[in-house]
């Protein structure tokens, strides 16, 4: 085999987002319409403020996870003289060092992945789950 391009996990990548993006989304969503539908009652139900700033943050959250998410997740093309992720390519005869296993921090946990160290100090890191062919 001359190369090798990613395939990223569509059930994971794809039905995994949408799920959590219409979950917390929804919700978020929820949370601030009810609060300001309540907002201008006299008296004010309590806790009226926290149900908007907690629709507030849900909002926020999915999407840095969606963000972090993609962002994490790039093409990777690897032929014998240059690996590629997205459109930023080093050759590798410029890898420092490549740890196989090891848990990296992945959004707000620590995932399973392979951590490639290069000579100029910068560090990529290919997670395991995100892709069907990381084995190959």
């Amino acid at each position: 085999m001359e190369y090798v391009n990613s395939k990223k996990n569509f059930i994971r990548f794809c039905f995994g987002l949408t799920g959590f993006f219409v979950l917390f989304f929804s919700l978020g969503s929820l949370l601030i319409i009810t609060g300001l539908r309540q907002y201008n009652q006299i008296p004010k139900p309590p806790k009226t403020d926290l149900m908007i700033v907690l629709g507030s943050f849900s909002i926020l959250f999915v999407s840095y996870f969606i963000y972090s998410y993609v962002k994490n997740s790039p093409k990777i093309f690897i032929d014998r003289k240059t690996i590629r992720f997205n459109n930023k390519q080093y050759l590798t005869n410029s890898i420092k060092e490549i740890s196989f296993s090891g848990k990296h921090s992945f959004t707000l946990s620590k995932v399973e992945g392979i951590k490639i160290q290069f000579k100029n100090g910068e560090v990529r890191y290919i997670f395991n789950l995100l892709y069907d062919n990381y084995y190959c």
